[in-house]
């Protein structure tokens, strides 16, 4: 059969499942665009306003469903974004199929390779730890026509990832069931893995606590009784705490953003004087004295080998030795449940971060996905808001990008239709995507925006006044020092959006619930304190955060406000 470059990519695209292509659509891609109207070959075009949102887009997708977008660029005013854009999905293991048009070939390209270009592109974006594929297609390549053989367009067997050696497998579940207080830590790698069942069978029958990275909450329920809440610089105190006092870690499938996140435990007040840790991850084994075991292997895998090398009567020993440990993990979670519980339910205004959180999970459903830009909101939406699914809480956390969640969001939408979903965002993160409202005007996407109005970037500002003793071009300000802002319920009904303001306790529940019940997209803007963001650090503090250096600090005395 004959068909042109284009024809061949938007082919293989649809018999990999690719169920979307995001873009701004411009001269270097035009006939792979045409492509994808073709009988057979159909694939919906999602137009964005901004180049870079659509890998944010593309990232959402991936996150909330565990499925590849594709995404088109060029060089003619619609470039391919930054790499910087990119790292954000590799740090969490998302995928996208990034194609770039140009307006001439290299004379060693022609459209016959491109069978075999994308057979490979696929194995990457479908493998066990998936990661974003860029290729490049230049126009005249995407016209050529010549004859393809069908088969080598059709979806490849994706590639069986590493078994555990069992010996290794034995030789943890030993040091394990060995330890008084163990406890697992989960890092992006096992979200990909769809490991949940396999993870509480082994935290369950082993008595251990699973304390997940900010991007992973959810992997286990956070009201079961395994569940150590999260970790990290983003993380709670509870699970920041737990991991404080373990004397053993299993540490599943974490990114090195997953791991450096925790705090340096074996410092930590209240810590284990000893400690010993075991690595589970697809990633490269690592030659390194911290882990006394590392397991290069599928998580899933290696989980239920776990699983099953502990016998009833085994786990009925292990339970009994880690009651009283067991006991700690239940106060620690307490404790900090209480702590978050007396900020959830201040109700004076200009609002705290927490409050709307909260309300936010009481109105929404239990399976509904929240998804939260970097700073404060990511801070509120960490402590607060508790997950009890896989892929229901997404961040940048791994790599903070301002910018991100309004279109990942979109994203996460496109993937999941039937479920809640709500971009949690503050107003100077949502000021750099504002203009992609009109994607979810346009597509008729029923997706909730909350801004968290705070007048400027006040994670930024906090951290200048903790490192620096003052602060410069963080506050949104007037020349007499007012604070600024926008409206951001007038600009968004101007864009179609149904929309509220909310200044006053008496209407917060009641624009959240108008909002998940418009049936379209809609917007809640909030106004919160922008004193509030130092409470926020607080509440994540725990044992074992060192903080920032303080060698930066200026004198008391320089500080201005």
């Amino acid at each position: 059969m004959k068909l042109t470059g284009a024809q061949v990519i938007a082919q293989a695209m649809k018999n990999y499942g690719v169920q979307y292509v995001a873009g701004v659509p411009g001269r270097d891609c035009l006939p792979l665009l045409d492509a994808f109207l073709d009988g057979g070959r159909e694939i919906p075009f999602i137009q964005v306003m901004q180049s870079r949102s659509a890998v944010h887009l593309a990232d959402g997708f991936h996150r909330a469903c565990g499925c590849p977008m594709a995404l088109i660029g060029g060089a003619s005013g619609n470039d391919m974004p930054m790499p910087t854009d990119t790292n954000v999905m590799e740090a969490h293991s998302s995928a996208a199929l990034l194609i770039a048009g140009r307006t001439a070939a290299d004379a060693a390209q022609r459209a016959a390779q491109l069978p075999d270009v994308l057979q490979s592109a696929f194995s990457v974006l479908l493998a066990s730890q998936p990661k974003p594929v860029q290729i490049q297609v230049p126009l005249d390549v995407q016209c050529e026509l010549f004859d393809i053989d069908m088969n080598a367009l059709h979806a490849q067997q994706a590639t069986e990832p590493p078994t555990a050696d069992h010996r290794l497998i034995e030789k943890a579940v030993a040091l394990l069931l060995s330890s008084m207080r163990p406890a697992i830590f989960v890092g992006i790698e096992t979200q990909a893995a769809e490991a949940k069942d396999a993870l509480l069978k082994l935290a369950t029958r082993l008595g251990a606590p699973v304390v997940t990275s900010a991007s992973t909450k959810g992997i286990v329920p956070e009201d079961h009784s395994v569940s150590g809440l999260s970790a990290g610089r983003f993380g709670t105190g509870a699970g920041n705490s737990i991991l404080a006092r373990a004397d053993m870690i299993l540490v599943l499938g974490c990114k090195e953003a997953d791991w450096a996140g925790v705090p340096d435990v074996p410092h930590a007040a209240g810590s284990s004087d000893k400690r010993t840790l075991i690595r589970v991850s697809l990633e490269p084994p690592q030659h390194d004295q911290t882990w006394q075991l590392d397991i290069h292997a599928d998580v899933s895998g290696a989980l239920r080998d776990m699983s099953v090398a502990i016998s009833p009567q085994r786990s009925r020993r292990a339970l009994s030795r880690h009651e009283s440990w067991l006991a700690t993990v239940e106060e620690l979670k307490t404790r900090w449940l209480q702590l978050v519980a007396v900020r959830s339910d201040v109700l004076k205004t200009p609002f705290s971060a927490q409050r709307p959180i909260s309300v936010l999970r009481q109105v929404m459903e239990r399976d509904g996905v929240v998804v939260a830009g970097p700073g404060t909101a990511l801070m509120a939406v960490q402590q607060v808001f508790r997950a009890y699914q896989p892929r229901t809480q997404l961040t940048c956390a791994n790599s903070p990008v301002v910018g991100w969640a309004v279109s990942a969001a979109i994203g996460a939408k496109l993937a999941v239709p039937a479920k809640d979903v709500v971009c949690v965002v503050g107003d100077g993160d949502f000021l750099q995507s504002l203009p992609e409202m009109a994607v979810c005007v346009m597509h008729g996407l029923p997706l909730v925006f909350v801004v968290l109005n705070n007048c400027g970037h006040m994670s930024t500002r906090f951290l200048q006044q903790k490192l620096l003793g003052r602060h410069v071009g963080s506050e949104f300000n007037m020349p007499n020092g007012k604070p600024y802002s926008p409206d951001f319920s007038d600009i968004a009904r101007s864009f179609g959006l149904e929309s509220w303001r909310v200044e006053h306790e008496s209407q917060l529940e009641r624009a959240l619930r108008g909002a998940l019940s418009s049936g379209g997209p809609a917007l809640v803007e909030i106004l919160t304190a922008r004193e509030d963001y130092a409470s926020l650090a607080g509440l994540c503090g725990s044992p074992g955060h060192s903080g920032e250096k303080s060698s930066m600090r200026r004198p008391e005395g320089s500080a201005v406000e």
